[in-house]
């Protein structure tokens, strides 16, 4: 079975590949741990065979590995090795999954955006615009007895191409309460540093290559096809230090003059200390940079975790069409805040997320920023279709879940932190690893 299901991958993906544009090596290497040692062997063994395969195929100059799993037991053993260790990109899939239609498409998307290249692009507002987009989220342990003296982690997301299409994360760990009773922290502890990390960057020896660049402001749905045709050749190797250089090198070595920040899972009681502190630390990073350097912020908060719902007036459309926004009546009489439906609804009744822009010096109108966040929907690169928020918040909410796959089943969690932060291999530092 393990072979037959290697064999079709072996067939399957260079020919699916190959339709979308990219072309890979037609005799991959191919190495099998037996499905007994998989399954029914002890677990300290299990992690020594997955290392040791992964050396070897390190050693042998391997790019990329695409791992079918038959459990999830090795997943995280995986992801520790290729994201932190050895600097490998790595593709799990479940064989269970390997069969279902299409899925080579999902597949050769994350892998694309893994080896740096761009599925699509969408059509910026402001093409004039050094333009920077960040997400953010806190993620923290469950309340079980295992995960109860673990951790939160922050993952805090940045764009490096004026696409908006590539990205790059750091990603820390932090207390998850100030005191045993109190409440869990959603603020982001040492963000001056991250945000510092994201503006400093890494510095790319090669030059990007912008692939779909004739995609109409028009025709949002011309961008879903967009992947398909046009994918990223020949891609450049990069040696990586770190972050806001590789912003530098896409636009001429200039710092952005506009940072739209996008935080999730902050809820209203924390609107006001959220800002004070992580705003703060935002404006004295960019002055730690450079002393006259005070680029325009646009604070704004995602939330998914409401009660509200749109019906179309027309009792014979089932959802209201992806692209609406509802921001009078239902909304704050005062402050700035809308709901956009960007998603179209597949199940059930389409849920809105909830916008809530708490600082604005950038002088944004209602609609070029409504219109804006709209565009970003459709920048997920795992996705062919419109999602239901900005893609860097989705990006940020995967790094942060990676993140605790890489603390599953460590010994020593110290060994892959330096001072709470994840120690990432050097040629992980820049890439999309998360998708």
């Amino acid at each position: 079975l393990a072979q037959a299901d290697s064999r079709m991958l072996q067939e399957e993906l260079p020919r699916c590949s190959a339709k979308l544009g990219v072309h890979l090596d037609q005799s991959p290497l191919i190495k099998t741990i037996t499905l007994a040692q998989l399954r029914y062997a002890f677990e300290e063994f299990r992690k020594k065979s997955v290392c040791l395969i992964f050396r070897f195929l390190f050693v042998q100059g391997i790019e990329l590995a695409v791992i079918i799993l038959y459990d999830s037991r090795s997943y995280s053993t995986i992801k520790r090795l290729g994201d932190l260790e050895l600097g490998m990109k790595t593709q799990c899939v479940k064989n269970t999954t390997l069969r279902k239609p299409n899925v080579m498409i999902n597949l050769m998307l994350k892998i694309n955006g893994k080896l740096g290249g761009i599925n699509w692009s969408v059509k910026q507002l402001h093409e004039d615009s050094l333009l920077m987009v960040m997400g953010a989220d806190v993620t923290h342990p469950a309340m079980t007895k295992a995960d109860r003296l673990q951790k939160s982690v922050a993952a805090v997301i940045g764009s490096l191409s004026p696409d908006l299409m590539r990205y790059a994360a750091v990603i820390r760990q932090q207390d998850t309460r100030e005191r045993a009773d109190k409440a869990t922290r959603e603020l982001i502890d040492s963000m001056d540093t991250i945000v510092t990390d994201l503006l400093k960057a890494s510095l790319c020896t090669g030059t990007a290559v912008q692939i779909s660049s004739s995609t109409p402001r028009s025709c949002i749905k011309g961008l879903y096809c967009a992947g398909y045709k046009d994918c990223h050749r020949d891609l450049p190797d990069c040696e990586l230090t770190r972050m806001n250089k590789a912003f530098g090198q896409f636009n001429n070595n200039r710092l952005p003059n506009r940072i739209i920040f996008y935080r999730d899972g902050v809820s209203e009681g924390q609107f006001q200390s959220t800002l004070v502190s992580e705003l703060t630390a935002i404006q004295r990073a960019c002055r730690l940079l450079k002393q006259d350097y005070e680029p325009g912020i646009t604070f704004i908060v995602v939330q998914k975790r409401h009660h509200l719902r749109f019906q179309p007036v027309d009792p014979r459309m089932r959802n209201v069409e992806p692209g609406t926004v509802v921001d009078q009546q239902v909304t704050h009489p005062r402050e700035f805040d809308f709901y956009l439906c960007s998603q179209e609804g597949i199940q059930g009744t389409t849920k809105p997320a909830h916008y809530h822009v708490l600082y604005d010096d950038n002088n944004w109108s209602s609609d070029a920023l409504q219109c804006f966040t709209y565009y970003l929907c459709h920048a997920y690169m795992r996705c062919c279709r419109s999602v239901s928020y900005p893609a860097p918040t989705f990006y940020s909410h995967l790094a942060a879940f990676r993140a605790r796959d890489w603390l599953k089943d460590t010994p020593r969690p110290e060994e892959i932190l330096q001072n709470n932060k994840f120690k990432l291999n050097p040629s992980q530092q820049n890439a999309m690893f998360f998708l």
